[in-house]
């Protein structure tokens, strides 16, 4: 035997004994008469050949290892979103990659206000208002998008806000994300006048979609509650608040709550059911905030602080508070947010929609930020309004 068969054989061997049965071939022999002439001096040549083949299949086999998951990428953007322009009659169905409008949801006789989505991209929930005054009655609405984003039928829930004197209209709502419960921010107007009553409490009601069943949480008085968001698989309702007190109205402090619907507390007050989580942003007020569905991040805009003129888009750690990374500056070049609103967050907390006015701006912006690449979307309309939209 010579030392290279010799080798051959020990490495073959080797990488025998590591190999697992099943990802190997059968060797079978040559037809009988298939080697002739001249030919048979090959046959030693053709066996190391073989058996080095053989040697470098198996190492590149267990090299390799078994196929399975690779990592994880990045979270996809949602194909659409849904958009309403203040004071409009209808919501826009956009693409998200362009911002190129698809189709149009009109709700006869009523100016449709805010907008939320499911975590599927396919399903949002509309709030929609008509009359005026004491009058007016805010209605909510489920729609179910196509594979291409054309919506469906219209499907009514069961959940009516009626202003009546005291003015109460919705300040935000959020579709849990298997769409199944709708939560509704309900806030008396008086509390944005000048003389706001603390008889006039503002509310977070949560109803069940195709049942009756629905729960109230009522604040204390002069409270604001915005900024909806279902975290946690669906089970715990984030929400922003502040007091409102004096005038003209300076919230001194606005801070983020979870409201657990599973504990009604007394007379099922919020701050009963409610637990805190404090957002580290020192001097700087929160501007607008949502928790991210896994709960484990707040995205926030906060500022301006102290020696400051800017706002700032960052993530911080729902656990601890503290900010974790900052996702946008503004332009730069001296333009800077002075306004910045947090529309929707996907599933991920990687693509937000945001809404911001900069100092040298005249409107505020519509734009989308994936893993913190900011891309302007085209505006519904230009105004010092905010847009709303979600995906």
């Amino acid at each position: 035997m010579t030392d290279i068969e010799e080798r051959l054989r020990g490495e073959l061997k080797a990488a025998a004994g590591r190999a697992q049965p099943h990802l190997l071939r059968e060797l079978t022999p040559p037809p009988p008469g298939r080697l002739r002439g001249s030919a048979r001096w090959l046959a030693p040549v053709a066996a190391v050949l073989a058996v080095a083949l053989v040697v470098l299949g198996v190492r590149a086999i267990l090299r390799a290892g078994p196929a399975g998951p690779g990592p994880a990428g990045p979270a996809q953007l949602p194909r659409f979103y849904v958009a309403v322009a203040p004071g409009s009659r209808d919501a826009v169905v956009a693409r998200s990659a362009t911002g190129a409008v698809i189709s149009r949801v009109v709700i006869p006789g009523a100016t449709v206000g805010w907008v939320s989505a499911a975590s599927d991209d396919r399903t949002f929930a509309l709030s929609a208002s008509t009359g005026s005054g004491a009058a007016e009655v805010t209605r909510f609405y489920q729609v179910r998008l196509s594979a291409g984003g054309r919506p469906g039928g219209l499907t009514v829930l069961p959940l009516t806000v009626r202003a009546g004197s005291a003015g109460y209209g919705v300040n935000g709502i959020a579709l849990s994300p298997d769409g199944s419960r709708l939560a509704v921010a309900v806030v008396p107007a008086a509390l944005l006048s000048n003389r706001p009553s603390a008889a006039h409490r503002s509310r977070i009601e949560i109803a069940t979609l195709g049942t009756s069943a629905a729960g109230t949480w009522v604040g204390p008085a002069y409270l604001n509650i915005s900024n909806l968001s279902w975290t946690d698989g669906g089970r715990r309702l984030g929400y922003l608040s502040d007091y409102l007190r004096g005038f003209p109205r300076r919230p001194d402090v606005t801070r983020m709550y979870l409201l657990d619907p599973s504990r009604p507390g007394q007379d099922q007050e919020l701050s009963a059911s409610s637990s805190a989580v404090a957002l580290r942003t020192g001097t700087a007020p929160i501007d607008s905030a949502l928790l991210t569905a896994a709960g484990h991040a707040v995205i926030a805009w906060a500022g301006p602080a102290a020696g400051s003129s800017a706002e700032i888009l960052a993530e911080y750690s729902a656990a601890t508070g503290q900010r974790t990374r900052v996702l946008y500056r503004g332009p730069g070049h001296g333009d800077f947010v002075v306004q910045g609103e947090l529309l929707s967050t996907d599933p991920s907390g990687r693509h937000l929609l945001v809404g911001y006015l900069t100092a040298r701006g005249d409107h505020l912006v519509l734009a989308r930020l994936d893993n913190g690449r900011l891309t302007v979307l085209p505006s519904l309309v230009r105004s010092l309004q905010p847009t709303r939209a979600a995906w």
